[in-house]
């Protein structure tokens, strides 16, 4: 959608992957040895076997479940605002616009990623909810028309409010 502003907003969803999230194996016990960090996390609370056998079936499920946020990502003629709160200005990224990758070499994983200044920075994630998510496509072939439309016609002089 167009923005008072002069931007183009985009609105996608996405699932946190966050390192808990990420993958429920780590809190599985395996062969009825403990895993690590499942353990580091027992050791040091001190539980009992009944809080133990409460705490591990919740611990599970919640890890089990996908988490679905919301993003959004608003290309102005000068900079990108990703989720309403981080500013990134387009002279910092020179003539490289973030392209869409892979993390991690998972294919359901993908950041939009760049050269900002002289950081690496990664600026959103779009990763997928399920196999057939076609989000991440989307989402580059959205981001690129917007910062094509609005980045890429360098010739065209922006007026600034005065």
């Amino acid at each position: 959608m167009l923005t008072p502003e002069g931007g183009i907003l985009i609105l996608y969803k996405d699932q946190d992957r966050s390192l808990l999230l990420d993958n429920p194996a780590h809190l599985r016990l395996d062969h009825g040895e403990r895993d690590g960090r499942l353990a580091a996390v027992f050791a040091v609370g001190r539980f009992s076997l009944l809080n133990t056998l409460v705490v591990f079936p919740l611990l599970m499920l919640i890890a089990s479940r996908r988490f679905i946020t919301q993003h959004s990502v608003e290309i102005r003629p000068e900079n990108m605002i990703v989720d309403g709160e981080d500013t990134f200005y387009v002279r910092d990224n020179g003539e490289n616009w973030p392209p869409l990758q892979m993390k991690d070499d998972d294919p359901d994983r993908m950041v939009v990623c760049g050269i900002c200044g002289t950081r690496f920075i990664e600026y959103m994630t779009a990763n997928r909810l399920d196999e057939n998510d076609r989000t991440p496509e989307l989402l580059a072939a959205d981001l690129e028309a917007a910062m094509e439309q609005l980045w890429g016609r360098r010739e065209v002089t922006f007026p600034t409010a005065t």
